[in-house]
């Protein structure tokens, strides 16, 4: 006990049992919960990047285990909760004092985090989202690897473009999708795969549409196939 700086001046009862633990100290890594990476258009930016976390040693080491039990790594947590308006405009923000908690809780008054609040640079990404309808998408016809030989002898007939298509997704790409200056690459397509297994009757093919990142089509339009027929390629008399 004198080793350790502890001094006993009086006792009553005169025999008493300590209980000493070292005291620890882990470094962990900031993070955002998932919740609010949702949110976010890039990894945020913290400073610093890690915190340090004291207190006993069989505390800690209790919470490391707990958090292998729930599947879970230990680290540090922004809490933006009292950043909620800025989490909701799209742009960069640079947050102050931001609270760290950890990713599991530990209720030990002898547990401390340094620093216990830090800086952040974050990118919140445009979450506002828009529904058109696409007058038209051009349709691409796409071979299998097995096609083989049937790929020359047979040409693929088909509707160059399909009509009316519902799309939505966030703002910034619904616009880009509207603006007759702006080239996409690659550019908006309606794909189906060619079956030469029944090249007299050949069934309709599912759609797989080509689209900016985020950009989706109806329920009713994913359902959608593009009817084509298959014919003889002729050779031109020399």
């Amino acid at each position: 006990m004198k080793e350790n700086g502890v001094t006993i001046n009086n006792c009553e009862p005169s025999e008493a049992t300590v209980d000493v633990d070292v005291i620890g100290n882990v470094d962990l890594e900031m993070k955002v919960r998932p919740e609010d990476a949702k949110r976010l258009g890039a990894p945020p930016i913290f400073n610093p990047p890690k915190v340090q976390v004291f207190g006993p040693q069989h505390v800690l080491e209790t919470a490391a285990r707990r958090a292998k039990a729930q599947n879970q790594p230990l680290v540090a947590y922004a809490n933006l909760g009292s950043f909620a308006q800025q989490l909701t405009e799209p742009g960069k923000h640079s947050l102050s004092a931001v609270p760290v908690s950890l990713s599991v809780a530990i209720d030990d008054s002898n547990v401390h985090i340094a620093p216990d609040r830090v800086s952040m640079d974050v990118e919140v990404t445009d979450t506002a989202e828009r529904e058109i309808t696409l007058p038209y998408l051009r349709v691409l016809a796409a071979y299998p690897r097995d096609a083989g030989a049937k790929a020359d002898q047979y040409k693929v007939v088909f509707d160059p473009t399909i009509t009316n298509v519902k799309v939505s997704g966030p703002e910034q790409q619904i616009a880009l999708l509207q603006d007759p200056n702006y080239v996409l690459n690659p550019a908006p397509a309606a794909i189906f795969e060619v079956n030469f297994s029944d090249v007299d009757n050949p069934a309709p093919a599912p759609i797989m549409y080509q689209l900016p990142p985020g950009v989706r089509v109806s329920d009713q339009d994913a359902q959608r196939k593009i009817a084509y027929s298959l014919k003889p390629r002729t050779t031109e008399p020399q």
